[in-house]
């Protein structure tokens, strides 16, 4: 019993520390990804003024006849750069939340081989000082889950309907806010649980 313990302790602060380093590199995912979305939107705003005969001056136009042509090209190449720019973020981010998946699916199986060899009498005990596994299990499935939703959100912001597809500053305003503060994220939990387990396990 001793010996499935330890081994199940050191493979729980593995996986610990494996997701704290997954959610930080999110972090940081997402801090890189804000001014190009930032840009992007301004970028996408900016390509919009094609169409808008008040702000080209009439003696421009008729000096320049492929002005209009030629900035909507300049302007499409630029937004379709950024926006790819912006894809590659997400996509690393789906990797990191691919990882935190895997990250869950360890303590599960830890948990599932704890019920297996001593039943609910040893799933039930402190891993560490308190909390039993089934602790650590309930909670990486918020956070894996809450993680899931915030890369839907994103996935959604560079689809052909996110960032790209603004209509209006308050808009691209709202959207820039939703990549920024990740609502599908309740920092307070995600904070508690990991100082949780830092207590337990020092």
């Amino acid at each position: 019993m001793a010996h499935i313990l330890g081994t199940t302790q050191r493979r729980l602060e593995t996986v610990l520390e494996d997701f704290k380093r997954a959610r930080t590199y999110w972090s940081e995912l997402n801090a890189q990804g804000f001014p190009i979305a930032n840009k992007l939107v301004n970028a996408v705003i900016q390509s919009k003024y094609v169409d808008d005969t008040a702000y080209w001056h009439p003696a421009l136009v008729q000096a320049y006849p492929n002005v209009l042509s030629a900035y909507d090209r300049t302007m499409a190449t630029v937004v379709d750069d950024l926006h790819t720019k912006l894809k590659s973020v997400v996509n690393k981010m789906a990797v990191q939340q691919k990882k935190m998946q895997q990250h869950h699916l360890e303590i599960k199986a830890l948990h599932t081989k704890l019920l297996q060899t001593g039943g609910d009498v040893l799933a039930s005990q402190p891993l560490f000082k308190t909390c039993p596994l089934s602790f650590y299990l309930h909670a990486m499935d918020r956070c894996v889950s809450m993680y899931a939703t915030e890369l839907t959100t994103k996935q959604s912001l560079v689809s052909p309907q996110g960032l790209i597809g603004i209509k209006t500053k308050d808009e691209s305003l709202t959207l820039l806010s939703i990549w920024l503060h990740q609502p599908s994220l309740i920092e307070k939990d995600l904070q508690t649980f990991l100082q949780i387990a830092s207590v337990e396990l020092s």
